[in-house]
């Protein structure tokens, strides 16, 4: 078994995210304990107790590092100057992502703190990042306003959480009755931008 001494501290953070991550990933969030992570590891118990105060702030950790992996994924897709078609792309984007770590993106809905805490800074601060991109997105209808950065982010955050209502039943089997979760997607997406465009005129 690894010394203390064989890894900084950062490095054993690092290590502890990434091996509770990959725990989430195989069995879900019910998996997770300190025990598991330390054993993949290679450390034990009381090395985790020295490195984060309990299993809550090192799942928050894992919750803040899937946001940010899926905000990478999604920046790197190549967008133009039609709101329509980038959001169509970020929306599929996000949904693809959503099913290739089903595990890993559930975790992220399904945690909430323990005593109704408030969610730390560096979450609000990954979730804003990734919803800025739809706020990018939305700029252009914007562009003769003289609040457009604001209200292309207000926007978005409606069509955001409305994304992430769909995607959610679907994950859930809820939506076997409808039709495909993509038609549904674009319907969301094409009808929203109609919309807000008709308010500009």
């Amino acid at each position: 078994m690894a010394r203390r001494s064989d890894h900084s501290r950062f490095e054993l953070k690092e290590m502890a995210i990434k091996a509770a991550c990959r725990i989430i990933t195989e069995g879900g969030l019910k998996s997770l304990s300190i025990r598991r992570i330390a054993t993949a590891m290679g450390y034990t118990s009381g090395t985790l107790y020295q490195l984060f105060e309990n299993l809550d702030e090192l799942i928050l950790e894992v919750i803040i590092s899937t946001v940010e992996d899926m905000y990478s994924e999604l920046a790197a897709l190549k967008t133009d100057n039609d709101p329509e078609a980038n959001l169509l792309l970020l929306a599929q984007g996000y949904r693809d992502y959503s099913i290739v770590n089903k595990n890993r993106w559930n975790a992220v809905f399904v945690y909430s703190q323990p005593d109704a805490r408030p969610m730390p800074e560096r979450y609000q601060s990954a979730v804003q990042k990734l919803v800025g991109l739809a706020a990018r997105a939305l700029e252009p209808i914007f562009r003769n306003h003289d609040r457009s950065d604001e209200l292309a982010f207000q926007e978005a955050r409606v069509l955001w959480a409305s994304l992430y209502g769909i995607v959610s039943l679907d994950s859930a089997q809820k939506l076997s009755n409808f039709e495909p979760i993509d038609d549904i997607i674009a319907s969301l997406v094409t009808n929203y931008v109609a919309g807000l465009r008709a308010r500009q005129v």
